[in-house]
């Protein structure tokens, strides 16, 4: 078994070492001088790590992974896992979940490495990032952190509550390790801390944070007062419309031409009388028809083809 841990060290080494030479040579442009000196540091506690130096690698990695020293970045990264696997190693698990949880609330982009470390801190890298989902309490808290000038090999950590610009002051209460208010320091374990800050007027604020050793963690709250919670303005009935005009009378259909209807065939057959025949017609309805009379007058009839 010590063996295989050995060669799982010198693997993990190696590969670290060969990423901080790559990332070395190409000489990053736009770091800060104190990220080249956090980078001198991973490396140095990396070959620590090699000679089985565990205590000068934890030390040198405390000191590199100050935020002071400038944002996250990857070789940060290394450094951070490369911490946790000590730890692991050292059989100090819940420290290692601690800084892990820190890690990823500190820099959530952080990303896992499952080529270089062994498989025990991989899975506590995944846990630790599932665990520190954010919940409505970070939205009032402040975070800060100060590191100490020199490592001290201390494994116990401080909770500090900043002075608030509250009226009132704020108490920040433990679970199971007393009650902190502001201004005041709280000396503990290192570990993953539940807290629940209250103060009279205002809403309870619960946030998780975590307490690294020989580090001094500082939280600032402001508070929302009691009924200052944002609430959705009431719904207002729209205004009353008026009434539509009433709509025209439907259009009245015209009324249907009459159809004259031709009669087939031939047209009829008209008579023209003459002044003569005109007159004897007369006469003959007159007298009824009929008999006797004088002379009988002729007549023209013409007929239309049918078209």
């Amino acid at each position: 078994m010590s063996d295989l841990r050995g060669l799982l060290r010198r693997r993990s080494t190696l590969l670290l070492l060969v990423a901080l030479g790559t990332l070395g040579a190409l000489g990053v442009p736009g770091r800060l001088a104190a990220q080249v000196t956090r980078d001198g540091l991973i490396r140095d506690a990396a070959k620590a790590y090699q000679n089985f130096e565990t205590a000068r690698a934890l030390e040198l990695l405390n000191a590199a992974l100050d935020p002071g020293r400038g944002p996250p970045d990857s070789v940060w990264g290394y450094g951070l896992q490369l911490l946790a696997q000590i730890l692991i190693e050292d059989g100090q698990a819940g420290s290692a979940r601690a800084w892990l949880r820190w890690a990823f609330r500190f820099a959530p982009e952080l990303k896992i490495d499952t080529l270089t470390f062994v498989p025990e801190v991989v899975a506590a890298a995944r846990v630790a990032r599932d665990a520190v989902r954010g919940i409505p309490g970070d939205q009032v808290t402040e975070t800060s952190w100060r590191w100490p000038a020199r490592p001290t090999g201390d494994t116990l950590g401080q909770l500090q509550i900043k002075t608030s610009a509250l009226p009132v002051p704020i108490n920040v209460l433990v679970p199971g390790r007393g009650l902190v208010r502001s201004g005041e320091t709280l000396v503990l374990p290192a570990g993953s801390y539940e807290l629940q800050a209250a103060a009279e007027g205002y809403l309870t604020a619960r946030v998780t944070r975590e307490i690294l050793p020989g580090v001094t963690t500082v939280l600032a709250f402001n508070l929302t007062r009691v009924g200052e919670v944002a609430q959705a303005p009431p719904v207002q009935a729209p205004p009353p419309q008026a009434a539509p005009p009433p709509a025209p009378p439907p259009a009245q259909p015209a009324p249907a031409q009459p159809q004259v209807q031709r009669r087939k065939g031939k047209f009829p057959v008209v008579i023209v009388l003459g002044v003569v025949g005109a007159a004897a017609a007369v006469a003959l309805l007159a007298g009824g028809g009929g008999g006797g009379g004088g002379p009988n007058t002729g007549g023209i009839t013409i007929t239309f083809p049918n078209p």
